[in-house]
């Protein structure tokens, strides 16, 4: 996988010439659809995940696009290590800064990510985050402060698929992200069974 956007979306962009991005925030999943069809988009995702119970602890995204339970996150800028663009996207908005050796990177993932999602010509890169309790207290309440996320609702735990489909079923996480999501619980319910 390369490490900066540019190697991937510049040979795209020179193919798509007409192409133009939505001026400021994208605002519909048709507008951010449109994007990625024309311009790969390669995605930082951070998974909480709690240190006593390896569940995953999700915000609820309360904007367009992928309104509903979701990785903290975003895309990955021009010229911007995928590394880099997680640790200060994840500070940016939950107010809690981490070392970049507290985002772990699972290859095995990435690598799947690329199969999962290669029709769509975008890429979600998974880092995991493990925290306890008092660390999520934190998380919530820098979310809290943001307008992308709910502040009436505090992370949700997920253990399973089954539990990310009940939700997804409920209409709180959205089309576009439960696959993502799915894909994520399966790999890490692996890697957790044997540990770290």
């Amino acid at each position: 996988m390369p490490e900066r956007i540019n190697e991937i979306a510049l040979p795209v962009i020179r193919e798509n010439p007409d192409y133009t991005m939505p001026i400021g925030r994208l605002e519909t999943d048709d507008h951010y659809n449109a994007a990625v069809n024309a311009v790969p988009f390669i995605g930082a995702d951070a998974i909480i995940v709690g240190e006593e119970d390896c569940a995953f602890y999700l915000p609820y995204r309360d904007a367009q696009p992928a309104r509903g339970y979701w990785p903290i996150g975003g895309g990955v800028k021009n010229g911007q290590g995928v590394k880099d663009a997680m640790v200060a996207r994840f500070e940016a908005e939950t107010g809690v800064a981490l070392p970049p050796e507290d985002f772990i990177q699972r290859a095995d993932m990435i690598n799947m990510a690329i199969w999962q999602t290669r029709a769509r010509q975008n890429l979600h890169v998974p880092h995991f985050v493990y925290m306890n309790e008092e660390g999520r207290t934190q998380v919530e309440q820098g979310l809290s402060r943001t307008d992308e996320y709910d502040p009436s609702k505090p992370l949700r735990k997920f253990s399973s698929n089954q539990e990310l489909a009940s939700a997804h079923t409920e209409g709180l996480i959205s089309p576009g992200a439960i696959d993502v999501l799915q894909l994520y619980m399966d790999g890490f319910t692996k890697a957790c069974s044997v540990g770290r």
